[in-house]
């Protein structure tokens, strides 16, 4: 199958320690290599205010296959729900 990059949005909001299992998810269903360091890059998307609190988000990018992400998808959505925006189109 044919690789792509595919970016997620974690909510900042979260714990490290969700952070930490979100990204361990990423690397282990969707890298090519999980002992290679290449790969994958997490950076803070910003913050925002919607008048009542700050937000921030991460994000998590992984060249992957279609179904890999899936994969991982479907396991983070069951385990945290709404915490992630999945697929995003981002310009870098």
């Amino acid at each position: 199958m044919e690789r792509r990059i595919y970016v997620t949005l974690v909510d900042g909001d979260i714990s490290r320690y969700v952070l930490g299992r979100i990204t361990g998810m990423l690397t282990a269903i969707c890298k090519e290599d999980p002992t290679s360091n290449a790969g994958y890059g997490i950076y803070k998307v910003g913050e925002y205010s919607d008048g009542v609190k700050e937000h921030s988000h991460y994000g998590l990018i992984e060249k992957t296959t279609e179904e890999e992400y899936s994969k991982f998808k479907a396991i983070v959505e069951a385990l945290y729900p709404d915490a992630c925006k999945f697929d995003v189109d981002v310009k870098f």
